[in-house]
C-alpha cells in the first residue's frame, strides 16, 4: 500500500514541478502522500479549474477556505488511474490556458502603464526617459 501511495503522490508532484501554471505549495521535504495542495498563481484562474474540473468529474479540489488555492485527496481509495487521468486534465487545462494566462499579464501590465511586463518598473521609467540622439555625447 505504502508503495501505491508513494506512486500516486509521485505522478502528481511530478507533473507539478514541470508545470508552467500549476505551483506545488509544499517544500519537497515535507510533501505529504495524501493531500496535495496547488495553486495556480491567480484567484480567478484556480477557480476557474476547479469549476472545469467538477465539470469533468473531479470533485472536491477546491482548497481550505483560509488558504485558498486546490488540494488533491489521494487517500488509500484513490487508485493510480485516478491520478493519472487528474494529471491528464490538468495538462489539457494548462495547454488550453496557457493564452489566456499570457493575455492576462499583458493587460495587467498595459492596465500599469508597461508595454511589456517583462521588463522591470525601473527599466520601463528609463525608457518612457527621452534618449538623447545616438551619437551624441
Amino acid at each position: 500500500m505504502k508503495e501505491r501511495n508513494e506512486k500516486k503522490a509521485k505522478i502528481l508532484y511530478d507533473f507539478l514541478d514541470e508545470s508552467k501554471l500549476f505551483k506545488g505549495t509544499v517544500e519537497k521535504k515535507d510533501r505529504s502522500l495524501m493531500n496535495v495542495p496547488f495553486v495556480t498563481g491567480d484567484a480567478d484562474l484556480d477557480a476557474l479549474f476547479v469549476k472545469e474540473a467538477k465539470e469533468a468529474g473531479f470533485v472536491n479540489l477546491k482548497g481550505h477556505r483560509t488558504v485558498g488555492g486546490m488540494r488533491a485527496s489521494i487517500y488509500n481509495a484513490m487508485p493510480i488511474e485516478g491520478v493519472e487521468k487528474l494529471v491528464a486534465f490538468m495538462r489539457e487545462f494548462e495547454k488550453k490556458t496557457y493564452k489566456l494566462v499570457n493575455f492576462k499579464i499583458y493587460a495587467i501590465a498595459a492596465a500599469k502603464g508597461r508595454g511589456n511586463p517583462f521588463l522591470s518598473a525601473a527599466a520601463v521609467d528609463f525608457l518612457k526617459q527621452k534618449q538623447p540622439a545616438y551619437g551624441k555625447i
